[in-house]
């Protein structure tokens, strides 16, 4: 609900979340949508539902590759 009503303040149209590999630890390093488990699939489009807007970027680990960027 927070996250939902920071999105509706700032104008946001699209959202990143990182340290997905903190929650889903079987996600450390991924970078296609595809490959994350089926669990952390959810979890994004969970967030995506709440916030009422597309997660865009997903940050899986410490390396700057470490990350999931669904925007093309």
């Amino acid at each position: 609900e927070i996250a939902k009503r920071a999105a509706v303040i700032n104008g946001a149209t699209q959202v990143a979340l990182t340290k997905l590999d903190v929650l889903y630890p079987k996600c450390k390093g991924v970078r296609k949508y595809d490959d994350l488990p089926v669990e952390a699939k959810e979890f994004v489009m969970e967030i995506e539902q709440q916030v009422g807007v597309p997660v865009v970027l997903i940050g899986t680990g410490p390396d700057v590759l470490d990350i999931i960027d669904r925007r093309a």
